[in-house]
C-alpha cells in the first residue's frame, strides 16, 4: 500500500497494523466467553489498542510514532505466542497478523 508523502516502510507498517487489528478483533469475536481463551483475548485486546495508536501516529507523521511502534511490537510479540499455541483457524490467522506486525514495528522503532 502506498500512501502520499509517507516511506514506503512506513505505509507497510500502518498496513501490518491495521491488518492486525481486523485479525485480532475477528480472533475475539469468534471466542466470545470462552474461559479457557481467556488470555488469547487479553493479548488480542492488548494488540487491538497498540495497533490502532502506532498506525494512527505514524499517518498523523508524530515524533510518538518510534515508542508506540515499540510497544506494539512488544503487543504482538505476546499475542502471537498466546495465539500460535492454539487450534483456532482464527488463533492461527491473528498469530500470522501479529507476526508481521510486531516485525516491522521494530523496525520502525528502531
Amino acid at each position: 500500500m502506498t500512501f502520499e508523502g509517507i516511506q514506503p516502510n512506513m505505509a507497510d507498517c500502518i498496513s501490518n497494523c491495521n491488518d492486525c487489528y481486523t485479525t485480532c478483533v475477528i480472533c475475539i469475536s469468534q471466542h466470545p466467553g470462552e474461559k479457557m481463551m481467556a488470555e488469547c483475548i487479553k493479548s488480542c485486546l492488548d494488540c487491538i489498542a497498540t495497533t490502532r495508536t502506532s498506525a494512527h501516529l505514524m499517518a498523523a507523521g508524530s515524533p510518538l510514532h518510534k515508542q508506540a511502534c515499540a510497544l506494539c511490537a512488544d503487543s504482538c510479540e505476546r499475542c502471537y505466542n498466546e495465539c500460535s499455541q492454539h487450534d483456532s483457524p482464527y488463533c492461527k490467522q491473528c498469530a500470522e497478523a501479529c507476526r508481521k506486525c510486531m516485525e516491522s514495528c521494530r523496525a520502525m522503532a528502531a
